[in-house]
C-alpha cells in the first residue's frame, strides 16, 4: 500500500478579467503493483497523471466518532519524464 498527496491546478478568469489559479490537494491510495510503482517513481515535484476512482474511507477517531476521509483509489499512473534535447 502507498499513500501520497496529489495537487491539481485550474486556471479561471474572475469577474475583473484577471486569471486566477486554484490548487486543490487530493489524497491518493495505491495497492499492489500500483503501490510498488508509486514507491519507485513518484517523488515530490514530479509531474504525474493519475487514473482512479473517488472513494470515502471510514474510520473511528480517538473520541469514538465515525469519520469519513475522501481519497482517490489509484488504478493507473503515468510519470512524465523530462525531455532531453
Amino acid at each position: 500500500m502507498a499513500r501520497f498527496a496529489f495537487a491539481s491546478s485550474e486556471e479561471t478568469t474572475n469577474e475583473a478579467g484577471k486569471i486566477v489559479q486554484t490548487t486543490r490537494w487530493h489524497q491518493v491510495v495505491a495497492w499492489g503493483k500500483c503501490a510498488a510503482l508509486v514507491q519507485q517513481k513518484v517523488k515530490k515535484g514530479k509531474k504525474i497523471s493519475i487514473v482512479g476512482k473517488h472513494a470515502c474511507r471510514r474510520y473511528t477517531d480517538k473520541k469514538g466518532q465515525m469519520r469519513e476521509k475522501p481519497e482517490i483509489v489509484l488504478y493507473n499512473l503515468y510519470v512524465f519524464e523530462p525531455q532531453i534535447a
